[in-house]
């Protein structure tokens, strides 16, 4: 459930920095948040990002 939020917020607030995501869903490391987010969708962060932005 936290990488579906942080997946909408990558969404709706493209500006906002993925350390910023990363608390705001309960991951306090960056690192780990990112790490698992590649674990559950496949791709990075920013991967993700760029993928919204040119679909």
């Amino acid at each position: 459930m936290r990488v579906e939020e942080a997946k909408r917020l990558i969404k709706e607030h493209p500006r906002l920095l993925f350390k910023d995501i990363a608390e705001q869903v309960g991951y306090p490391d960056p690192y780990y948040f990112s790490k698992l987010f590649k674990q559950i969708t496949g791709l990075t962060p920013t991967e993700y990002k760029r993928a919204q932005l040119y679909s």
